[in-house]
């Protein structure tokens, strides 16, 4: 009998987080000023760049002291780091001097809507493929042509979604030969059996309630597809969507 109550309870939470949304917080580059000083340093070592048209993203490049080479070399270590949900890039910021011990340069940048990246229209939906050609146009705009690639938590299924693609050839020349020198996967539940799964995402797994739920969050929280294929930037190219599921990404390591 407890456990139909603490379900009945899990599920009524569930309910209410997914039904009352609060309000984002005004974007951080707005008021500069009122950040510490650890993210007025931060915001001021990036730069803004449009990598597509009315896409801007917060991009950040550090290289190993006392190193000028070409990043893209043979013999060079270039690390391409993908934040996780709901944060950015100044993640990493405690871990970069150990990171630039080993690597000769470390790009990072803040998907789009999140740190000090632009925000998109308020119907557009920030989906893991979007974000996965947004990363794409980041990393050319940069002129990274291989990289040790490492991503954590939301930004899994990100490297995930580019790793499918790959598998399946779909990716520009450019990202399809050579470009992944490896890959590490890091907080992300990449192997269901593995995972240890909160309360709400078992929930999420049962059979007719899982789905239902699943459907009422995102008819909630997202609009009908025909706004969102329109709400995306003019002169934004269509992004790619693999017909099916990623199930078992190509890796290296």
């Amino acid at each position: 009998r407890w456990l139909g109550t603490v379900l009945i309870a899990a599920v009524a939470l569930l309910l209410g987080l997914l039904l009352n949304v609060p309000e984002p917080p005004e974007r951080p580059s707005a008021n500069l000023a009122n950040l510490s000083p650890a993210l007025q340093q931060w915001h001021a070592a990036g730069r803004i760049l449009e990598v597509l048209p009315g896409y801007r993203v917060f991009t950040l490049t550090a290289d190993r002291p006392n190193w000028s080479g070409d990043p893209n070399a043979a013999e060079a270590r270039q690390l391409c780091l993908i934040h996780g949900f709901p944060s950015s890039s100044f993640d990493y910021r405690k871990a970069l001097p150990r990171l630039l011990a080993g690597f000769h340069r470390v790009v990072m940048f803040d998907h789009v809507g999140f740190g000090f990246s632009g925000q998109l229209p308020a119907n557009y939906s920030y989906s893991i493929q979007d974000h996965a050609d947004v990363t794409l146009a980041v990393w050319k705009a940069l002129g990274v042509r291989r990289c040790h690639a490492v991503a954590h938590d939301m930004g899994d299924s990100v490297l995930a979604e580019l790793l499918t693609r790959h598998s399946r050839g779909l990716l520009p020349d450019r990202f399809q030969h050579g470009f992944f020198q490896s890959v590490t996967f890091t907080n992300g539940g990449m192997i269901i059996g593995l995972a240890s799964l909160r309360l709400s995402q078992r929930i999420l797994r049962l059979p007719l309630l899982g789905p239902a739920l699943a459907w009422l969050g995102a008819s909630g929280l997202q609009p009908p597809a025909s706004s969102i294929s329109s709400s995306a930037p003019s002169g934004a190219p269509a992004p790619t969507r693999p017909s099916e599921t990623p199930t078992s990404p190509t890796c290296w390591t």
